[in-house]
C-alpha cells in the first residue's frame, strides 16, 4: 500500500540537532501522510528497535544493513546505506543523525526517510519497501547555476548519467559508481555519482536509476548545471563541481 506524501518543514529544534560540521550534508526528510492519531506503543517500540539495529550494524557491515522489527500488524521494515568511501566513523555518525532527524520530524508516521550526502535511512510498515524498487518517496534537487549552452552541456551530462547507471548496476557488491566527463564548450568537468540500496537486484538497480535520469528532463529543459534524484532505492546526481567529499 502506498501512502500519500508530504514534505515536512524542519522545525528549528530539528535543525539544531545537526552539528555544523554535518549541516551542509543534510538533504531532506519525508514522511507518510497517514492518520494524525498517535502511533501505537508497539509500533513506536518497533521503530525505535529497528533504528537502533540499523545504527549499530550499518558501519560494521560494509555500509549497508536492512532489518525488520516486531510482528504484524505493527511490524516495521527498514534499511540504511552509507555511500561507498565514507569511513566507518562517519557512517556511524551520519546514521546517528539520520536516526534522530527521522523520529523528530516524522514522529513515528507509518513510513519515513531522510537523506544526507553520506548516508540515508528509511523505515516503513510496508513489506514491499525493501527488496523491491521503493516508490513511496522521491525528491529532486536542482542547482542554481545555468549552463550557457545547455543543449551541449545536457548531451554530456546525459552521457555521464547513462554510464553511471550502467556501471552502478554492474558493480555487483556495492551497486555504486562515480565518474566525470569533460564539457569543452563550458570548459568544465561534469561530475556524477549513482548508487542503489543493496537489497535490489542488478536489473532493479538499473531500472531505478534509468527512471531517475528521466526525472531530470525539467532540469535539462531549464539548463541547470546540476541536479539530484533521491528515492528509497536509488540516488543519482550530477554537477559541475565535485560531489564526493572526503
Amino acid at each position: 500500500m502506498a501512502f500519500p506524501l508530504f514534505l515536512p518543514i524542519l522545525t528549528i529544534s530539528s535543525l539544531l540537532m545537526i552539528p555544523t560540521a554535518f549541516s551542509d550534508y543534510y538533504i531532506n526528510a519525508m514522511c507518510s501522510l497517514d492518520s494524525p492519531n498517535k502511533p501505537t506503543p508497539p509500533f513506536k517500540a518497533n521503530v525505535d528497535s529497528l533504528l537502533a539495529n540499523l545504527h549499530n550494524n550499518t558501519p560494521s557491515h560494509g555500509g549497508f544493513w536492512n532489518a525488520s522489527s516486531g510482528q504484524v500488524p505493527d511490524q516495521v521494515y527498514g534499511l540504511s546505506l552509507c555511500r561507498v568511501g565514507v569511513s566507518n566513523a562517519d557512517c556511524w555518525y551520519c546514521i546517528s543523525l539520520a536516526r534522530e532527524i527521522i523520529t523528530a520530524v516524522c514522529k513515528y508516521k507509518q513510513a519515513a526517510i531522510t537523506w544526507f550526502d553520506h548516508c540515508y535511512l528509511k523505515y516503513s510498515s510496508n513489506l514491499n519497501s525493501v527488496g523491491h524498487i521503493d516508490t513511496e518517496f522521491s525528491y529532486v534537487t536542482e542547482s542554481e547555476g545555468i549552463a550557457r549552452q545547455s543543449g551541449k552541456y545536457n548531451v554530456k551530462a546525459l552521457e555521464l548519467l547513462s554510464s553511471l547507471s550502467r556501471n552502478a548496476a554492474e558493480a555487483t557488491n556495492k551497486l555504486f559508481a562515480s565518474g566525470e566527463v569533460s564539457e569543452p564548450v563550458e570548459n568544465v568537468m561534469i561530475y556524477g555519482v549513482a548508487l542503489c540500496s543493496r537489497d535490489l537486484s542488478k536489473n532493479d538497480c538499473k531500472s531505478c536509476l534509468d527512471g531517475a535520469v528521466g526525472q531530470f528532463r525539467e532540469s535539462f529543459d531549464n539548463g541547470k548545471v546540476g541536479a539530484g534524484y533521491f528515492s528509497g532505492s536509488c540516488i543519482i546526481r550530477y554537477a559541475n563541481s565535485t560531489i564526493l567529499d572526503s
